[in-house]
């Protein structure tokens, strides 16, 4: 969809799956929202995000993630934006915890139709 200068801006979503290291759930989701989101929203193009906790009734099992963030990325070139978050990930920009599992999961969505909402 056009900007107001008429660039074609993608509005797309990039999704982390993570978990707390064994015995640091607090310390990992204190962490995650108060310094993880606020420096990621700090990338240019980084315009929303949100977390989730699995549910009652989530699998766990080998490679079960039971945390999921979804940021809103809005740009030209949403892959620039991921290149951006992934410099910045480990340094002062973006310090990570050693709250958080080394394992992880991030991949970029971008739309391939319209939302649709119920009337």
């Amino acid at each position: 969809m056009p900007n107001e200068r008429g660039t074609v801006v993608i509005v797309s979503k990039l999704i982390v799956l993570s978990n707390p290291v064994e015995g640091k759930e607090d310390e990992f989701n204190k962490w995650y929202d108060q310094q993880h989101v606020p420096d990621i929203m700090r990338v240019p193009g980084v315009v929303g995000a949100q977390r989730f906790r699995g549910g009652a009734g989530t699998k766990s099992g080998v490679g079960s993630f039971r945390y999921l963030a979804i940021f809103d990325i809005e740009s030209p070139e949403p892959g620039l934006v991921v290149d951006e978050i992934m410099r910045r990930s480990g340094t002062d920009e973006m310090p990570r915890s050693d709250a958080i599992s080394s394992t992880r999961f991030a991949m970029l969505y971008e739309p391939i139709g319209n939302r649709l909402e119920k009337a």
